[in-house]
C-alpha cells in the first residue's frame, strides 16, 4: 500500500500546484490588489484543510496491510473525496465572488468543512465496526475451525479401514459443530481438545481404546452443540 501513497503524494502535490496557478496566475479581475479580501482568505484556508484532512484519510487507509482491511477502507478514501470536493467547490465560490458577505463565506465554510468530517468519521467509524466483527467472528470460530483441520489430519494418519471409519464419523462430527464459541463454553471445549489430543494418539498408535475414545468425544461434541442452542 505504501507504493500506491507515494504515487497518491505526487498525484496531490500536483493538484495543489494546478489549483495555485489557477487562482493566482490566470487573470482574472476579481483577484488583483484589495480584492483579496476576507472571503479570499477564509475560502483559501478551508481549501488547505481540506487538502491536509484528504491526505490524512488516505494515510489512515495506506497503513492497512492485509488485503481484507484495505477493502474496509475504500469507503473512507471515496468518501473523503466526495467531501474534499464538495470543500472545494464552496470555498473557491466563496473566493471568486467577493460581493458575497464575510458572515455568508464563514457559515458556507464551516459548513462543508463539518460536513467533510462527519461523512469521514462515519465511513471511518463504519469500516472499524466491520473490522472488529469480523475479528470478533474469527475469534469465536477459531477453536471448531482448528479442531476441523486437526481432525481431517488424524484422517489421513488412520492405518486401517476400521480405524479410518471411525476417523471419519470423528471428523463429520467436528466439521459439522456449531461454529461459534464463547466463554461460557471455554471448560467444555477444554475437555474436548483434551479428550481429541488422546483419541488422536490413540488412532496414531492404532490402540484398541479407540473406538471408545472416539465416542467420548463425539458425545462431548454433542454436547457443545446443545449448549450453544441454549444460549442463542
Amino acid at each position: 500500500m505504501d507504493k500506491y501513497v507515494k504515487k497518491y503524494a505526487i498525484v496531490w502535490l500536483t493538484l495543489i500546484v494546478m489549483y495555485h496557478v489557477v487562482i493566482f496566475f490566470v487573470p482574472q479581475p476579481w483577484l488583483s490588489g484589495e480584492k483579496l479580501n476576507q472571503n479570499f482568505w477564509i475560502g483559501y484556508g478551508v481549501v488547505w484543510l481540506a487538502l491536509a484532512g484528504q491526505f490524512l484519510c488516505v494515510l489512515a487507509a495506506g497503513k492497512y496491510r492485509k488485503l481484507e482491511q484495505i477493502f474496509l477502507r475504500i469507503p473512507l478514501i471515496t468518501t473523503s473525496y466526495r467531501a474534499l470536493i464538495v470543500t472545494i467547490a464552496a470555498a473557491t465560490i466563496c473566493m471568486f465572488v467577493p460581493m458575497i458577505p464575510v458572515w455568508v463565506t464563514i457559515i458556507v465554510c464551516v459548513l462543508a468543512l463539518g460536513f467533510s468530517v462527519i461523512s469521514v468519521v462515519y465511513a471511518q467509524t463504519a469500516g472499524d465496526v466491520v473490522s472488529d466483527t469480523e475479528q470478533k467472528i474469527k475469534e469465536n470460530t477459531y477453536f471448531i475451525r482448528q479442531l476441523t483441520a486437526d481432525a481431517e489430519g488424524v484422517v489421513r494418519k488412520s492405518k486401517d479401514d476400521n480405524t479410518k471409519k471411525i476417523s471419519k464419523e470423528v471428523y463429520e462430527a467436528v466439521r459439522y459443530s456449531n461454529l461459534m464459541s464463547n466463554a461460557q463454553l471455554s471448560e467444555l471445549e477444554t475437555q474436548i481438545r483434551l479428550a481429541f489430543e488422546e483419541y488422536s494418539a490413540a488412532v496414531e498408535m492404532n490402540n484398541e481404546k479407540t473406538v471408545s475414545l472416539a465416542k467420548e468425544l463425539v458425545d462431548l461434541l454433542e454436547e457443545r452443540n446443545r449448549k450453544c442452542k441454549l444460549m442463542k
